[in-house]
């Protein structure tokens, strides 16, 4: 390759930066046994228009009052009304400081509300009162896990596995906390059980492949990632996610076939552009790699790692002009991002191309 001290220089200005980035890191949300909003339906046995309508609100009494409260919760809850829900609850819960669903209702609103602090208390008090209710253990170790706290999370979801030994949802959310907190062996161990009960859980094989790529076991994440297409066949995350490991392996044939399949998926993700685009380069297959990244700069032109990308393919072709030109565009780019440390890396990059030409 001509040059190639400037070009390995050139790689430096986001080559694969955005390899492992685009793609968030996705795990799949966390659960208790059945949905949230599943477990407030199947307890909102008292409809709010039928105790209005009858008069029951202004005459019921003592525990009648209480569940009418907790449904009326459940029903404002349904509806996404969430203030107002949990308005309710606390209604109940002055009738009836002692009544555990109300706390485990309230806890599940305040959890939607993002107050972690506030569901964790609520859940905490609903199991004073019901120390056996595994889904509760479950629901304060999400709320721990988001909390940052992924130990006691942890904890919690290990009480409800002694109460319930065979409840996946805890099983898959304690592989996540132990996926967060990087013990990916621990987080595949309970993978493992998950899939014993359910081998047809694609998020489950998306999330143990997830460990095995933080195992830096990548032939195993890719059989993972390939489970997953076998099961959801237009994944384009998927694709993404199996391109990526395949970069790593360096096996850039398969990631350009994971990526081409992505984008005949979705062909407007700027990412997957820049990205074959950059396999393309690691391959010397400039021209290709200037449609792609000239594909990725028309989907998103603020994109200034493919104008840097793209000027290392030009410059393998000897298209100075055309290189020094996407260089200052980045340059550009970077400066309204603010970014001055890319700024000087693309000065001085265009300042050794000048330099090498004279």
């Amino acid at each position: 390759m001509k040059g190639s001290r400037i070009a390995s220089m050139l790689l430096v200005l986001g080559a694969f930066a955005a390899v492992d980035v685009f793609v968030p890191d996705y795990i799949q949300a966390k659960a208790t046994k059945t949905t949230e909003r599943e477990l407030v339906a199947a307890t909102a046995n008292l409809s709010i228009k039928t105790l209005r309508g009858s008069g029951i609100e202004a005459s019921v009494n003592g525990n009648t009052k209480v569940s009418y409260y907790i449904s009326r919760g459940n029903q404002h809850y349904l509806r996404g009304n969430l203030k107002e829900a949990i308005a309710n609850f606390d209604r109940a819960l002055l009738m009836n400081p002692s009544n555990s669903d109300a706390y485990y209702k309230r806890g599940l609103v305040r959890y939607q509300l993002r107050d972690y602090r506030g569901a964790i208390s609520d859940y905490s008090e609903a199991l004073k009162i019901s120390p056996n209710h595994a889904d509760i253990y479950i629901s304060r170790g999400n709320a721990r896990d988001d909390s940052g706290d992924g130990a006691g999370a942890i904890q919690d979801y290990t009480r409800a596995l002694k109460i319930d030994p065979n409840h996946s949802y805890a099983y898959l959310n304690r592989g996540i906390a132990h996926y967060r907190l990087q013990a990916f062996q621990a987080a595949i161990a309970d993978y493992n059980r998950v899939l014993r009960d359910n081998s047809n859980d694609a998020s489950v094989y998306l999330n143990r492949a997830l460990a095995y790529h933080g195992l830096k076991n990548y032939g195993a994440a890719v059989a993972d990632y390939t489970k997953v297409l076998q099961l959801k066949p237009n994944d384009i995350e998927t694709y993404n996610r199996r391109g990526n490991i395949r970069v790593q392996m360096q096996d850039y044939r398969g990631g350009v076939a994971d990526y081409t399949k992505a984008l005949e998926i979705d062909p407007n993700s700027a990412h997957t552009y820049y990205n074959r685009g950059n396999l393309r380069t690691e391959l010397q297959e400039f021209e290709e790699a200037i449609k792609d990244y000239t594909k990725a700069l028309e989907i998103n032109p603020d994109y200034a790692q493919a104008y840097g990308n793209r000027a290392i393919a030009r410059y393998s072709l000897d298209d100075i002009d055309g290189a020094i030109a996407d260089l200052q565009k980045a340059i550009d780019i970077f400066k309204t991002q603010g970014q001055t440390t890319e700024v000087q890396k693309g000065i001085d990059l265009i300042e050794e191309i000048k330099s090498e030409q004279a």
